[in-house]
């Protein structure tokens, strides 16, 4: 449902509870989840083309959703506990991301940081330390960029290179490296679909 309806990703996730919650009691039993997921599961399955897990398979990951949701160990899930899991699952999260375009702004600040991570880690394997402050040649930088970067990103990084030696001195600073990587993580989080732009649902 999320992946084939438009509208706020707030509205979804309580659309969604609504769904689950099948008694209309204002909560989520075990049963009702697993029904659920069972449905869910068997419809991606399809709509996917991808191999039919067995039901006991299924219903050990229901538990095991259950578990993790029903944080107060009440036996059952309230709408802040559903909430919490959407929004703070990795695995949930990926999954929206990957078929859905859906991405809450706690996914893309993780997206954000893994991405800033490689690019440092990058940086260091190649910087040499020259009075008291990090540099990388720009060409040692291309290699390991090029490397690093996904493809799709590819026909945009000569222009990155052309920022990294804005000073044509064939080599870029620590600081000045970042000033040029956190923005290209930025956009990279933000970018989805891959496209090398932002569309209007992305940019919001």
């Amino acid at each position: 449902m999320a992946m084939f309806s438009k509208g706020e990703f707030n509205t979804k996730i309580r659309f969604l509870y609504q769904m689950y919650d099948d008694d209309g009691s204002g909560e989520i039993d075990r049963d009702e989840l697993k029904v659920f997921l069972s449905s869910g599961v068997l419809g991606l399955c399809k709509l996917l083309d991808i191999p039919v897990p067995y039901e006991n398979e299924v219903q050990n990951y229901a538990y095991s959703c259950f578990k993790q949701m029903d944080t107060d160990g009440s036996g059952d899930i309230d709408y802040d506990e559903f909430e919490y899991w959407i929004r703070n699952s990795d695995e949930i999260q990926d999954f929206l991301l990957k078929y859905t375009g859906q991405q809450t702004m706690d996914r893309a600040k993780k997206r954000y940081n893994a991405l800033l991570s490689s690019y440092k880690n990058a940086f260091d394997e190649v910087s040499i330390e020259f009075m008291g402050e990090n540099y990388a040649t720009v060409i040692s930088l291309k290699e390991i960029l090029n490397e690093l970067l996904p493809d799709h990103e590819s026909q945009h990084l000569n222009k990155l290179f052309i920022l990294l030696d804005s000073d044509c001195k064939g080599a870029v600073s620590e600081e000045d490296f970042y000033a040029i990587m956190k923005p290209w993580a930025s956009f990279s989080a933000t970018d989805i679909n891959g496209d090398g732009d932002l569309d209007v649902t992305e940019l919001k």
